[in-house]
């Protein structure tokens, strides 16, 4: 017969709380206010931000029968550590794929 491993619970329970921790957090609710007509109404919509590349931060809305964005800004991504902070070996490995090009999906 092949050896069965016993498979622990406790993972499977810590995975299932903070599963459940997570879900219950709701993300805030955005609306956009828009002018209507040529009198200064205004109409309320609900919005939501939307990442485009992994850089790119967009505003957008559904305005009746048309979807509307905002362009917010790019995203920083600032590296937590310095390059002196980091590991010698670390930093070896990294000079030399960054002396490669880099390939993007078209």
């Amino acid at each position: 017969m092949p050896y069965k491993l016993k498979r622990s619970t406790k993972i499977r329970k810590n995975r299932k709380l903070a599963i459940a921790k997570a879900s219950r957090v709701s993300p805030p609710q955005i609306y956009v206010q828009v002018r209507v007509g040529d009198f200064g109404g205004t109409r309320m919509f609900q919005a939501h931000i939307r990442l485009r590349r992994d850089s790119y931060r967009y505003l957008v809305w559904r305005e009746e029968d048309r979807v509307r964005e905002f362009y917010l800004g790019k995203v920083s991504k600032a590296c937590p550590t310095s390059r002196a902070e980091i590991s010698p070996a670390a930093g070896v490995a990294g000079t030399r794929s960054m002396s490669r090009p880099r390939r993007v999906r078209k």
